[in-house]
């Protein structure tokens, strides 16, 4: 790791060199439904790099990319029962 000052990838502040923690970056799902209908191949492409995060953001960041994550189980919820219910009509 550099000597030099990073910088948060959430908030912008300057964090020391021995209080950065690297983690990935935050995709939202509203990101992840843009890259899947532009270009779907784009999701298996290479990992991401890790960012900085300072420590009182990381937190915030786990809490967010938990929320993520539910909101993209919900979506994929809704379309499974929405099938389901096609399904069941048409027979």
């Amino acid at each position: 790791m550099t000597e030099t000052a990073l910088t948060c990838a959430r908030c912008g502040n300057s964090i020391a060199p021995d209080a950065v923690h690297m983690g990935q970056p935050l995709i939202t799902a509203g990101e992840l439904a843009r890259i899947a209908m532009k270009s779907p191949a784009a999701l298996a492409g290479p990992t991401l790099p890790d960012v900085p995060y300072c420590a009182t953001c990381r937190p915030i960041v786990a809490q967010q990319r938990t929320m993520e994550q539910l909101k993209v189980l919900g979506f994929i919820l809704v379309l499974l029962i929405l099938v389901a219910v096609g399904i069941f009509v048409l027979l």
